[in-house]
């Protein structure tokens, strides 16, 4: 059988804990030109879910609230998921943590945002400038 192999473009990062130990590896490809509308897509329904968070807290009994924690935690692991266009990115970067577990106040999900959105986003933006050069570049021969 034959096949055929294609250069998805994705690139790949490893995910290190605060020790240098490898969990593992996510790919992301910074040439998709849907990843914009994915990442404004997360940031807004993470920033709606942890507003709603705050405010069902103080209206629950704390096993209640344990549950609530639980469902919030698939939701936005699969919204990460859904981001990087891989299921299984969320089980890289959390583990079976919780990506509600809190270090020095701070989620372990923000923590993840906070390091790695950034550099997605710029790898995105240099794919971005890349395409507009090749684009302009067609235009002006058809033209």
């Amino acid at each position: 059988m034959a096949s055929i192999k294609i250069n998805s473009g994705d690139k790949v990062y490893d995910i290190e804990d605060e020790n240098g130990v490898v969990r593992g590896q996510i790919r992301f490809d910074a040439s998709d030109i849907n990843i914009t509308q994915r990442i404004d897509a997360f940031q807004n329904n993470m920033s709606i879910w942890m507003d709603e968070l705050s405010q069902r807290e103080g209206d629950v009994t704390d096993d209640d609230f344990a549950k609530i924690l639980v469902e919030y935690d698939a939701k936005l692991k699969a919204e990460l998921n859904t981001l990087l266009d891989d299921e299984n990115a969320s089980d890289v970067v959390f583990g079976n943590k919780s990506c509600l577990s809190t270090y020095n106040g701070e989620f372990f999900i923000e923590r993840f945002v906070k390091a790695f959105l950034p550099i997605i986003q710029k790898d995105a933006k240099k794919e971005a400038e890349k395409m507009a050069k090749r684009r302009d570049a067609y235009i002006s021969q058809v033209k």
